[in-house]
């Protein structure tokens, strides 16, 4: 099995979950999102080639490409589902805070 030919692509749920996936892949330089300020450069890093790291780790056994795009597709889909359920919960705070906001301002006219 020939590792190098293997696909990698983005991988949301190494972006969204750092440090789940960095510990449940053995990519442990993902740990950096650890780091204050530096994390804010390092989880796109970690999205764009976690994957290539969970594949370079000898101590991941993956018997072929299909496997291999199973367990990231899985992690993909995880993080993408964390993501947007991050951007919702945003969203609704942002509503609930205008809300405030124009309730106080309502209040002292």
């Amino acid at each position: 099995m020939d590792k190098q030919n293997f696909k990698t692509k983005w991988n949301w749920g190494a972006f969204v979950n750092p440090i789940g996936f960095s510990c449940g892949n053995r990519t442990y330089l993902g740990l950096l999102t650890l780091v204050p300020i530096f994390n804010i450069i390092w989880v796109f890093v970690l999205g764009a080639k976690g994957e290539s790291w969970a594949l370079d780790n000898r101590n991941n056994n993956y018997r072929d490409e299909e496997e291999f795009r199973k367990v990231m597709d899985t992690w993909k889909r995880a993080g993408f589902v964390q993501f947007l359920i991050g951007v919702g919960s945003f969203i609704i705070y942002l509503i609930i805070l205008s809300m405030f906001f124009s309730t106080l301002t309502n209040l002292s006219n």
